[in-house]
């Protein structure tokens, strides 16, 4: 149906050299638990590895369930 008003919420984060930040949809938490997520991102298996940060959680997501769609950014801070 057509949406007649967007309401975004806004926030702001603090953050440090170092962190990530994980930008993603609703289908990529669905069977993914936050530290599994921090493992994907920073400390990736050997299987895993070539791929980027991003492309690593919807791998992992669509192997999990892959019901919903599935879009990561990950935000590196240096």
């Amino acid at each position: 149906g057509k949406v007649d008003k967007v309401e975004p919420q806004i926030t702001s984060i603090d953050y440090s050299k170092g962190d990530h930040l994980l930008l993603c949809t609703d289908g990529i938490i669905d069977g993914i638990w936050d530290h599994h997520l921090d493992d994907l991102v920073r400390n990736p298996s050997s299987l895993i590895k070539e791929l980027k940060p991003a492309e690593r959680v919807v791998k992992e997501a669509k192997d999990a369930s892959g019901r919903d769609n599935l879009t990561a950014l990950v935000l590196a801070f240096k």
